[in-house]
């Protein structure tokens, strides 16, 4: 399947900026790269081996679905699962 990721982080976009355009939720006003947009095609088997960054769960044994995990990071094939609160 594919991704928009940062060009700059590697993060999937999941926001979006004032005028509409998809943002980086971790580089928006800090880095040039925000708003620099890579499609990449990114397997379901990659995907459902992605590990939370905090507790290592991967991510066919969450509730969350293949298309939206929170914060995944296309570099270390990471996400966050939600484990530590999200506040």
């Amino acid at each position: 399947m594919k991704k928009k990721v940062c060009a700059g982080c590697g993060m999937v976009f999941v926001a979006k900026d004032g005028n509409g355009n998809p943002t980086c939720p971790v580089c928006f006003g800090t880095s040039q790269h925000s708003g620099m947009v890579q499609e990449v095609e990114i397997s379901e088997e990659k995907l459902k081996v992605a590990t939370c960054a905090y507790c290592r769960i991967t991510a066919d044994k969450t509730h969350w679905g293949l298309n939206d995990l929170p914060f995944y990071e296309i570099r270390n094939n990471t996400f966050y699962c939600g484990c530590r609160g999200w506040s």
